[in-house]
């Protein structure tokens, strides 16, 4: 994040860092930090949010200003969290992935891009071994009806997923998709 920052700065992007740690409190062990969702929200809607800032994700601190990881998948659940805080309209989250897959293309060859899911079902999808989105990440978005779009770091253009409310799941297919878990 901070070489992002420096790159925008010798670009002349008006951009400024914040230090996630001073905004997302955890409890709990320092390896999985459990976010204190009330004290986190409040430090991060005291943020001029019409500005724009780089922050580092998958890092908080605890309550006695140490360091703490939010886990696999931390960084995106680090955007959740300041999506959620400041009411976003929507999240992207971008990766290697054209969004949430049908299946394991490893084990699946015919996996394709599931276009719209729930947040139930791309919770559950998540938590059962789907690894494009840390199941964390979805619960402030959800509690908040924030959309979030799964895209495609390598593939701008590609759809992509679309994680939200109000999803039609009166699909002729018997299932979106299969996890697993080794």
């Amino acid at each position: 994040s901070m070489i992002l920052y420096r790159c925008c700065l010798d670009s002349g992007l008006n951009v400024n860092y914040l230090d996630s740690r001073e905004f997302i409190k955890t409890k709990g062990a320092y390896l999985q930090g459990i976010v204190l969702q009330e004290q986190t929200n409040k430090r991060i809607q005291q943020i001029d949010y019409k500005q724009s800032y780089i922050v580092p994700g998958f890092i908080a601190s605890n309550q006695e200003g140490h360091p703490s990881l939010l886990g696999r998948g931390g960084s995106d659940y680090s955007a959740a969290i300041f999506a959620a805080a400041l009411k976003a309209n929507q999240l992207e989250l971008w990766s290697d992935v054209h969004g949430m897959l049908s299946a394991d293309p490893s084990i699946v060859p015919e996996a394709s891009t599931i276009q719209n899911l729930s947040y139930k079902e791309a919770f559950e999808l998540a938590h059962f071994g789907a690894k494009v989105v840390y199941p964390p990440t979805i619960r402030p978005l959800m509690t908040r009806q924030i959309p979030v779009y799964l895209k495609n770091t390598f593939d701008p253009t590609h759809p992509g997923s679309y994680i939200g409310p109000n999803i039609d799941n009166h699909t002729k297919a018997l299932a979106k998709g299969v996890s697993s878990i080794s």
